[in-house]
Parts: structure tokens; sequence; C-alpha cells
């Protein structure tokens, strides 16, 4: 009886341990927030990229100039190429933008 009683006292014991372990990771993150929420150093967005037409042109100057090497590298021939990129904006939300195109 005596071994029950102990065993009780035991897990009693860790469930108090881990409560107050929670606790303080929880203090500790609070804490962290609270640090960070005040910060005043604002946080740095990297510097965009200028858009270019490099991949624009060549895939205009493949389709155009050399449709042998366009099929061989894409396994499709121009034509097809074309009717792809069209089903793409009828049949998705992929639109053309000022920059960039579907092709």
């Amino acid at each position: 009886m005596e071994h029950i009683v102990e065993e009780r006292a035991e897990l009693h014991d860790r469930k108090t341990i881990e409560r107050e372990d929670d606790e303080s990771d929880l203090n500790i993150m609070l804490l962290l927030l609270e640090n960070l929420a005040t910060t005043s150093t604002p946080i740095e967005c990297p510097i965009r990229r200028t858009v270019s037409n490099v991949g624009y042109n060549y895939i205009q100057n493949a389709l155009t100039n050399n449709s042998g090497h366009f099929q061989q590298f894409y396994h499709m021939g121009p034509n097809v190429f074309h009717t792809l990129c069209d089903v793409i904006r009828v049949k998705t939300w992929v639109r053309d933008t000022r920059y960039i195109c579907v092709e």
C-alpha cells in the first residue's frame, strides 16, 4: 500500500515539474516575442532584380528561326507549343502580364 502512495506522490511531483517547465518555456517565448515586437530595427527587404527580356527573346527566337531545334529540345513543334499556351490561358488563371507572357 505504501508503494502505491509513493508512486502517486512521485507521479504528482513529475507532473508538477513538467508543468513548471512548460510555464518557463512559455515565459521565455513570450519574452522573446515582446522583445521582437519592440525592436525598432526595420526588416530589410531584398532589392528586386530588374526584369529583362532574355527569356522572351530566347523563346521567340527559337520559335521563329529554328523550329527543328525547338522540336528537338522541347519535344513539340512551335504550333503545338502555341496551342498549349492558349489552352493554359483559357483553362487556368495564368495570364500575360506587363513583363511576362505565358510563352
